[in-house]
């Protein structure tokens, strides 16, 4: 469970069976990824209205109707509401934030740089901005070069390197066209 989510949680109720129930569904319905749940799940946290000119998309309802079944499977006292909704859609992007670097993204694009807020006992947004730079700190370690191993390629020739002078690049370059020649006689 995240740290988080029991705070989240209290807002609409206090009941740890209740809470672990919803966690769990969570868990649940957080192992399939699409982007259209993700911005569904940004729209409930944030209790943003449709897109512009009223347009109903279907993959955000249907996103939308697997969020409320998962719950629902997971607990048949479950009913939907839009308190509880927002809920445990912070409580999903919470444990996406993890994983999915586009759902911290879709969080701090949809608060607009603080123009919107999300109503909830915990910054989510914040909470998203951490996560991207704890992803972005993971992503961008080097390897370790001396656990790297490198095969030696194979050549069908042998290059000729003895017109080569030390300080004359352009004699390298004459050997390299005599190795492709040979390369292409052989």
């Amino acid at each position: 469970m995240h740290k988080d989510f029991p705070k989240l949680f209290s807002e609409i109720s206090i009941d740890g069976d209740q809470r672990d129930l919803r966690w769990a569904a969570i868990e649940t319905y957080a192992r399939t990824y699409t982007t259209a749940r993700i911005e569904m799940l940004a729209r409930l946290a944030f209790g943003t209205k449709p897109p512009a000119g009223g347009l109903q998309q279907e993959d955000l309802a249907t996103a939308l109707t697997a969020f409320h079944k998962v719950f629902s499977d997971a607990d048949p006292a479950f009913e939907p509401a839009e308190r509880q909704d927002q809920i445990l859609a912070a409580g999903t992007l919470l444990l996406y934030f993890g994983t999915r670097s586009i759902a911290a993204m879709a969080v701090t694009n949809t608060a607009c740089a603080g123009a919107r807020k999300a109503v909830l006992p915990i910054d989510l947004v914040t909470a998203a901005e951490n996560e991207m730079s704890r992803l972005a700190a993971v992503r961008r370690k080097r390897p370790d070069l001396g656990k790297v191993e490198i095969e030696v390629p194979d050549f069908s020739f042998e290059p000729d390197f003895a017109e080569v002078q030390p300080n004359s690049p352009t004699t390298f370059n004459r050997s390299r066209k005599k190795a492709l020649h040979l390369t292409v006689l052989a």
